[in-house]
């Protein structure tokens, strides 16, 4: 949001107003958990790094991660800005806690810092403003394209001349 001069939506009256009812209705009709975090906003940073120590360290199990951090924060109300609760959410994953606290260790060095800060501003450079974006190519020599919104999925799909699954990931499995 800084690095774009974009202001967060809750910051927006009407935005602030609208957003919370129109995520229980993405909620819904995705069949993805939602509960507005209590500790939102949530300084993310330290699990942000601590994704790019996983995806260097463990690539196969990344996803999993991402998902198990996904629910900690939006489905469950766990603050995910607090080492304690990555160290629980992500040790059955990753094997121990003991990992993970290793991890996160690895996450506060001065590369892991600059990786972030390196990923944030090529999402910058490609247009980024808010979350969620989308940076999608059609092919190695196609050039990418920005999509920005949860309801831009079937627009991806047309671009990149795939059948749309609908908005519940779970019909693609039918």
């Amino acid at each position: 949001m800084n690095g774009s001069k974009n202001s967060p939506p809750l910051t927006v009256a009407a935005k602030g107003a609208y957003m919370p009812s129109d995520l229980v209705r993405i909620s819904r009709a995705t069949n993805i958990p939602l509960r507005f975090p209590s500790s939102f906003p949530s300084l993310t940073v330290s699990a942000m790094r601590l994704l790019i120590v996983i995806k260097e360290q463990e690539p196969a199990k990344f996803d999993q991660c991402v998902e198990q951090l996904y629910d900690a924060h939006w489905a469950n109300d766990k603050d995910i800005s607090q080492n304690e609760v990555l160290v629980t959410v992500l040790g059955p994953i990753l094997g121990s806690m003991d990992k993970v606290e290793q991890y996160l260790q690895m996450a506060s060095t001065p590369e892991i810092k600059k990786a972030l800060t390196d990923n944030t501003n090529e999402a910058l450079a490609k247009g980024a403003f808010g979350v969620p974006s989308f940076i999608v190519k059609r092919s190695s020599t196609d050039k990418e394209h920005l999509f920005f919104g949860s309801d831009r999925f079937e627009l991806m799909s047309s671009f990149l001349d795939l059948p749309y699954q609908g908005l519940d990931p779970r019909s693609a499995m039918l």
